[in-house]
């Protein structure tokens, strides 16, 4: 027998309406500690009392230094929408 006709013997047994799939399920954790830098904080907001919580859910106004950033991001991001 040839390998075509060795093939096709052995796919026609096999259901075309149940075609196989293989998939894998993994899980990756990684994690990073950042530290607050207070110095910083205070330097660029101004604010002794300033906590990296109230940075991260923005219970504090913008920066004034950082106002040329979010203006070049606005524009950025204004021009990708569709």
């Amino acid at each position: 027998m040839s390998w075509h006709r060795d093939r096709t013997e052995i796919c026609k047994n096999i259901p075309t309406s149940c075609p196989v799939a293989w998939a894998f399920v993994g899980v990756s954790l990684e994690g990073n500690i950042v530290p607050t830098r207070m110095d910083a904080n205070l330097r660029f907001y101004a604010d002794p009392y300033l906590t990296t919580a109230d940075i991260l859910l923005r219970t504090v106004d913008r920066p004034k230094a950082a106002e040329p950033l979010y203006t070049a991001l606005g524009n950025l991001y204004s021009s990708l929408r569709c």
